[in-house]
């Protein structure tokens, strides 16, 4: 498991900002919005997600300076219609969002559904 990002890439994509890392995490949604990382999918080991409550998840993810999350929900029959960032810290590597229905209430996506989450972190030093 990477400590940092900078450790998940030995060839970062270069930016201004110093060593860049893009990468994403696949997950598989179970019953009653169970999470599932799917390895195979993802770039790297150091990210971890739990089911908080009703739509509402936690992720772990390699320690950088900064960070941007973006969080895509896929379905052929949605339940769920999109994703917003509450919470974020890249220092700690930690991060809280929300899935919400139609009506913007929290809502679990339905079990068969995907999470597609990406993450672009600047990884100078930790």
């Amino acid at each position: 498991m990477a400590n940092a990002a900078g450790d998940m890439d030995k060839k970062p994509a270069f930016s201004g900002r110093g060593s860049r890392v893009n990468a994403c995490c696949h997950v598989d949604i179970g019953a009653t919005g169970a999470p599932t990382i799917d390895p195979l999918k993802s770039d790297d080991s150091g990210f971890a997600i739990t089911r908080a409550s009703a739509g509402l998840y936690d992720l772990v993810f390699p320690k950088c300076v900064d960070v941007r999350i973006d969080v895509e929900v896929t379905s052929a029959t949605p339940t769920v219609f999109g994703a917003v960032l509450l919470a974020k810290s890249a220092t700690a590597g930690t991060a809280q969002f929300r899935t919400y229905n139609g009506a913007g209430a929290a809502t679990d996506p339905a079990s068969g559904n995907d999470l597609n989450i990406v993450f672009i972190m600047d990884c100078e030093a930790v």
